[in-house]
């Protein structure tokens, strides 16, 4: 007390840290069952080995994903054939 004033102390409250991933897991043996047959593959698997990482966490569905890079590849095809 100081002076007929109670005072109130207040305590911080800590907690543990923690880290949050989205759900969708992208690893390179999903990229080579996924891409098998592909020309592209073996280049597509030295870029991914690269980077270090064992697996990459995205935030959209990976058929989702791969259906927009896909509409993205045909697209940028049809418009050099005219």
């Amino acid at each position: 007390m100081c002076a007929g004033v109670a005072l109130m102390v207040v305590m911080a409250t800590l907690c543990g840290p923690s880290v949050t991933v989205p759900e969708y897991v992208v690893t390179l043996d999903f990229a080579r069952r996924s891409h098998a047959g592909r020309s592209q593959l073996p280049l597509a698997l030295r870029l991914i080995r690269n980077t270090g990482l064992a697996k990459r966490h995205i935030v959209r569905p990976i058929e989702e994903t791969l259906r927009h890079i896909t509409e993205t590849a045909l697209t940028g095809q049809i418009a050099t054939l005219r």
